[in-house]
């Protein structure tokens, strides 16, 4: 009895994987002719709460937010509002309820009463995509409103709100059988209230409404099996509601960001393109070619490049179109010298870059970049060397006035070497800092390392105008765009290998871009459509596939 023992920690039994049970409800849930003040849920073990303020959603909204409280293995809400007379309500509490040991979700628990004799049982589901990229939008309010003025959304919470799941979906459930008009928010302060120009939202046409909602039948063993039960319930979702989650335009121009990017280098970032910018210093004297503007491409971005200024703050007044729109005080960095003995300050350089990669497009215009505008400049010492052989003087030219940017122009071999060579001090910029000696080494690709996409496009009522974009795999950048109107075939020929997309714009006004919704004039945005097949370029190959738009 002394020896026979093998003492060890007792290993505590299998994980716990089974998430609390409801035992009962006071008052009992889908309960009728409700009129308390509060509701106890109580379960088979202790729980706790987890993220209630975002999970749970009350329909129809409170107009302050129930006292909602742990007690023993019971949940309890009290309330001292106010109900609607036959209303139906619903408490969702998304899965916010966890057992205390292994934090197993009670999912989608929702409590539903009704202060009338009967509880509503009618559902309206759907489906919210972002309108530009058709990515599911989670976490987003949809919203039912039994009046149907426009104004509604602006200044009155919904009749029933409910919020998208990560699919996008969402289910609005328990409802009475009247039309309702519909608007989805994305309430960026939480009051239900479509109050700030930056909330994204989309609308349906026409009113909506509810049906009997169809359960899925699920076999006895797979009840328990929630994954099983999501994928049954995303089936049932009504593909015809679906709706697209836009930003509308607020026109007022803004300076959205002015800051000195360096000594000599001012960035001005604004909401829209701009039209006629001009930035006027406050605090100084200055002569009219003060700086030299630069612009990308967009023209939403402005560098200023400025020289000769000593002023510790510059105070800027900045305008376009003749109006102004702000002003900005920017503190310029003073850099000092060391006194340490010995010790030289060094002097800034002027950086040259290009876009000239190991392996360069054969059929593209070699750039060069400065850092910074050029005052003086000398192109005849700058050397090409081909396939280590041949030494030639490229021909180079300006792209730009701000003499930044530089094209070296040649006839590119395929599967050939090159060396690019600017010796030291052949440019100096507009604050006198030259360059250091720079090479360039690179090599050609040939034409059997590209690939060839075709596709033929059908289009089903000739005449609409289509923007038709290649994209990366990701979605982000556009590679090459074409406009059509008609049934056609495009080829993208010299692709990289890998993979990309397809997207297809419906230019409804015709001025070849993508146009977002507006509210009130009940415009929806353009519609958008992707090749819903993979294109996987490899190298020396052509792929070709049809499209029925």
């Amino acid at each position: 009895m002394t020896n026979c023992a093998n003492i060890v920690s007792p290993k505590g039994g299998p994980k716990d994987t089974t998430p609390p049970e409801i035992t009962k409800c006071i008052p009992e849930n889908y309960s009728s002719n409700f009129n308390e003040k509060k509701i106890s849920i109580y379960f088979n073990e202790f729980i706790q709460l987890k993220d209630l303020k975002s999970q749970m959603i009350i329909s129809p909204p409170f107009k302050e937010d129930p006292e909602v409280k742990l007690r023993g293995k019971a949940l309890i809400i009290k309330s001292d509002e106010d109900l609607k007379e036959n209303t139906t309500y619903t408490f969702y509490f998304g899965n916010s309820i966890s057992d205390i040991t292994e934090a197993n979700s009670v999912r989608n628990f929702q409590y539903v009463f009704s202060t009338g004799t009967i509880v509503d049982s009618l559902t309206i589901t759907g489906k919210i995509l972002n309108s530009f990229t058709l990515e599911p939008e989670k976490d987003v309010y949809v919203m039912l409103y039994t009046n149907n003025e426009d104004s509604i959304p602006y200044k009155e919470i919904p009749y029933y709100v409910t919020k998208t799941n990560e699919q996008g979906n969402f289910y609005l459930k328990n409802l009475k059988n009247t039309p309702f008009k519909l608007f989805v928010l994305q309430d960026n302060n939480s009051n239900y209230l479509y109050d700030l120009p930056n909330e994204k939202i989309a609308f349906a046409d026409s009113l909506i409404f509810p049906e009997q909602y169809i359960a899925p039948v699920i076999p006895d063993s797979l009840v328990n099996d929630t994954a099983y039960v999501d994928s049954l319930t995303l089936n049932n979702i009504n593909k015809e509601n679906i709706f697209y989650l836009f930003e509308e335009i607020d026109s007022t121009q803004r300076l959205v960001d002015a800051s000195l990017i360096k000594k000599g280098k001012l960035k001005f970032i604004f909401k829209f393109p701009t039209k006629n910018v001009n930035i006027r210093p406050l605090n100084f004297a200055y002569p009219e070619d003060w700086k030299i503007d630069e612009f990308n491409t967009s023209k939403d971005t402005l560098i200023c490049w400025y020289n000769n200024i000593e002023k510790d703050t510059l105070l800027l007044e900045v305008s376009d179109n003749k109006i102004v729109i702000d002003t900005s005080e920017l503190y310029i960095q003073k850099t000092f010298m060391s006194e340490k003995e010995g010790e030289v300050q060094k002097k800034e350089k002027l950086l040259i870059k290009s876009n000239a990669e190991r392996g360069f497009d054969y059929f593209k215009t070699l750039q060069l970049l400065f850092s910074n505008p050029l005052k003086r400049y000398n192109f005849s010492e700058t050397l090409l060397i081909e396939n280590e052989e041949d030494t030639i003087v490229p021909k180079c030219s300006f792209v730009d006035s701000l003499k930044r940017r530089v094209n070296v122009n040649y006839i590119w071999k395929q599967n050939s070497s090159y060396k690019i060579i600017i010796p030291d001090s052949l440019f100096y910029d507009i604050f006198d800092f030259s360059n250091d000696t720079t090479i360039f080494d690179f090599r050609t690709k040939s034409i059997e390392d590209y690939g060839v996409f075709i596709i033929n496009i059908e289009i089903k009522n000739p005449g609409k105008k289509y923007i038709i974009q290649l994209l990366e795999e990701n979605g982000e950048r556009v590679l090459k765009e074409i406009l059509i109107s008609n049934s056609t075939t495009l080829k993208f020929d010299n692709l990289n290998p890998g993979k990309y997309k397809i997207k297809a714009i419906e230019d409804k006004n015709n001025n070849s871009k993508w146009d977002t919704g507006n509210y009130l004039k009940k415009i929806q945005p353009e519609k958008v459509y992707y090749f819903d097949k993979e294109i996987n370029i490899r190298a020396n190959w052509d792929v070709e596939e049809d499209w029925k738009l």
